[in-house]
């Protein structure tokens, strides 16, 4: 599998450089690449290439739910964690891009499925316009699923590929400071070659390499709703760390709408803020333990 996983990660790096996305996603949703696409493995390094090139395409919604359809992600900050999915209520939720033909909702007792012409959909702006986030609502009561379609933990597998998606983020940040260091020069020598310069982005790649370390380690099968907030918690972390470093180093310049960080600081933020901030996880996960809920196998410091 891991030829695999490097193949698929070759061609996401070779199409996504030269902004053929919409390539890769033909490529990708082909029948004959499902069981493949499916794999975490491959869907993971595929992801993480996504973020380090700061795109925006129908990639996440193909690698979690398959072609034609949107899964629906929860607002940030709102009540309940999982659209209810129940007869008369007003189901609100968030698309990346605009919606497919059909919506997943995952609910507490599987994955529900809305079609499009009972969504009424608007575009929201927000931090990061480019990131494509639209805001659906609708009345109508969606079918249950069946194994034919979609099953699991569609939000924990959601939460999983996000992760991955920031730890592209945070490298594609560093990358772009990296490259700005060695350029700059000040005192007749490049700016990189300041202790202080490198300390703060050797700390910030341990950041990110702990980060994509994690979600080597935990399997997608280990205790999906809590093993996911990890992930997905110290993945937002790193990446929130990493852009600012990155901004640090870069100064003015790195506010500037000339270079290209601004996308991957928005990215991150917005990112993160998907399926529960990397704050609200933290006090997620003390509140579990302080319940006597089961932690993660492994200890992780988020801060």
């Amino acid at each position: 599998m891991s030829e695999h996983v490097d193949e698929l990660a070759a061609l996401a790096e070779e199409l996504l450089a030269a902004g053929r996305d919409q390539e890769l996603l033909a490529q990708l949703a082909d029948p004959d690449v499902e069981d493949l696409r499916a794999d975490p493995q491959v869907a993971g390094a595929v992801m993480r290439v996504h973020g380090r090139y700061c795109v925006s395409s129908g990639l996440f919604d193909l690698l979690v739910v398959g072609a034609g359809r949107s899964v629906v992600l929860p607002v940030p900050g709102q009540e309940s964690g999982r659209p209810s999915g129940a007869a008369g209520s007003r189901l609100v939720g968030l698309v990346r891009g605009g919606p497919q033909d059909e919506l997943v909702l995952p609910t507490e007792d599987g994955p529900r499925f809305l079609p499009r012409d009972h969504v009424v959909s608007e575009a929201v702006s927000g931090l990061d316009p480019l990131l494509g986030l639209t805001l659906v609502r609708s009345d109508y009561d969606p079918v249950v699923g069946t194994a034919t379609t979609a099953t699991g933990d569609v939000l924990g597998y959601a939460a999983r590929l996000l992760a991955d998606e920031l730890v592209g983020v945070a490298e594609g940040a560093l990358a772009l400071a990296l490259e700005h260091v060695r350029e700059r020069h000040q005192f007749g020598v490049p700016i990189g070659s300041f202790q202080a310069v490198r300390h703060r982005l050797v700390d910030a790649y341990v950041d990110a390499e702990g980060a994509r370390s994690l979600l080597a380690a935990i399997g997608p099968d280990a205790a999906p709703d809590v093993q996911a907030l990890v992930l997905k918690a110290s993945a937002g972390a790193a990446a929130l760390r990493c852009v600012a470093a990155a901004q640090q180093v870069c100064g003015g310049m790195g506010f500037t709408a000339e270079f290209d960080l601004h996308r991957y600081v928005r990215r991150a933020l917005a990112l993160d803020a998907l399926l529960s901030g990397s704050e609200a996880a933290e006090e997620h996960l003390g509140a579990l333990a302080l319940r006597g809920r089961v932690l993660p196998d492994r200890q992780v410091v988020l801060t």
